[in-house]
């Protein structure tokens, strides 16, 4: 009977330890080991006789919920002594009790350590008790004889641990024991009605930390404050990441090959200075940017004189020009949510119509993209009215005819940054030299909960 007690006072409060733990989730907390330990020392009851010193030992498991409170399972076993009527009377109780407890770090509640040197708490639980009584009469009245009585109990105690290392401290703990039945006043073998005995246990415990080695001390032991400060010192030894644009030419300078770009002068992908017609005067010196090829020109970049050129020589430039195409081909960006055309944007939609103006076959692919914060239909619905808007500046500003350009959008995928939050350089619309294979894709439906 008393091991189908030890076992059902274990498993239940265990069993409850582990519903907690599913439901209190601390985000704001580090993962945190278990704490196992032993103990012994003397247990005694103040009632109605003088008592001997007794002795008891037992074992205990504790977990932190937070920085302050914390659970922990309590079982113990011993005995107690004492003597009545000038020693005519002896008596010796046999002692079990298990107790579920839970317990205030005092100390936590300062917070000028990252760890603690000692743990003081305080302590309030109820459990189950088992305990016998047994007479020893030297002559004289006789007392009260039990066996085997059950009965719940009331625990409250505190005590003080210091700590040796990160998986081990010692401390040392006293509870008072109350029980709540007939048998309340029954502990030392003799009952005076309306009174009570009190069991006493001061211990000294023996205590473990359990648990992986990526995870911190039991929560009493860590300072509240210790993760955030730790956070935020990680966070300024980061190196600060400012996408600089010193020349203003629309090209960050970790990818621009010309940070000295003369301001207003338009230029590639790549940051270099455009020279359109490729007569060596860039455009913003040239007072001909766009001379008609197969000439000479003079030092202000105006076509004179024609240069005459076979034939094959005219189809291998344009197959040349052709291949480098997407070298010069720049991105448009967007701002966060929106596909309005932004006016740092319109000098690189010129230079797209200007290569499809010059190349009256080019056709191309306008793809959509968005980084990739927000939900999928959302950056779905998005990087279409990202290519669609391009498109429609070239069409209506720019002339271009509809069909040499064909919209793809692709959402959050393939991104050229991964970051899982907002990232400019994903929020793009690209161009791509169009084949026979792509065609333009239709708008994505809105999702409606699970439907479109």
């Amino acid at each position: 009977m008393k091991h189908y007690f030890i076992v059902l006072a274990l498993f239940i409060p265990f069993h409850l330890f582990g519903q907690l733990e599913q439901r209190i989730q601390l985000n704001a907390t580090p993962a945190h080991k278990w704490e196992v330990g032993t103990h012994i020392g003397h247990l005694f009851i103040a009632g109605d006789i003088p008592f001997n010193p007794g002795f008891a030992g037992g074992i205990h498991v504790r977990r932190s919920l937070d920085y302050i409170f914390s659970f922990r399972i309590d079982a113990n076993y011993g005995f107690m002594e004492g003597e009545r009527f000038n020693a005519t009377n002896q008596f010796r109780t046999n002692w079990f009790s298990t107790t579920l407890q839970g317990l205030i770090s005092l100390n936590n509640l300062k917070w000028d350590e990252p760890t603690r040197r000692t743990n003081i708490y305080v302590f309030l639980g109820g459990g189950f008790n088992q305990f016998s009584v047994e007479q020893q009469p030297n002559g004289g009245t006789k007392g009260i004889n039990v066996k085997n009585a059950n009965s719940p109990i009331l625990d409250t105690g505190g005590g003080i641990s210091i700590r040796v290392n990160e998986n081990m401290n010692i401390g040392i703990d006293h509870k008072f024991g109350s029980l709540f039945s007939k048998y309340a006043d029954r502990i030392d073998g003799f009952e005076n009605k309306g009174f009570r005995d009190i069991t006493n246990y001061t211990s000294v415990r023996l205590n473990f930390n359990i648990g992986k080695k990526d995870k911190s001390e039991p929560l009493y032991w860590v300072n509240p404050l210790q993760s955030i400060i730790s956070n935020i010192v990680e966070l300024k030894e980061r190196p600060v990441f400012i996408p600089k644009d010193s020349d203003g030419d629309g090209v960050i300078d970790i990818f621009d090959l010309e940070p000295d770009t003369p301001l207003g002068a338009r230029v590639d992908t790549r940051g270099v200075t455009l020279d359109s017609d490729e007569d060596g005067i860039p455009d913003y010196k040239d007072k001909e940017p766009y001379s008609p090829p197969n000439h000479e020109y003079d030092d202000e970049g105006v076509a004179t004189k024609p240069i005459y050129i076979t034939e094959e020589e005219v189809d291998r430039k344009i197959r040349e020009q052709l291949e480098m195409l997407p070298l010069f081909f720049p991105n448009i960006h967007f701002k966060t949510s929106q596909f309005e055309i932004r006016a740092t944007e319109i000098p690189k939609l010129k230079h797209i119509a200007d290569l499809l103006n010059l190349n009256s076959n080019l056709k191309l692919a306008v793809i959509g993209y968005t980084d990739q914060k927000g939900a999928e239909h959302f950056n779905d619905l998005l990087s279409y009215n990202r290519a669609e808007a391009v498109i429609n500046y070239l069409v209506t500003e720019k002339n271009i005819r509809r069909e040499r350009l064909i919209l793809i959008w692709k959402g959050d995928k393939d991104t050229m940054v991964t970051d899982k939050d907002e990232s400019y350089m994903n929020r793009r619309v690209e161009f791509k030299i169009a084949n026979d294979t792509m065609e333009n894709m239709e708008k994505p439906k809105r999702k409606i909960g699970n439907q479109y």
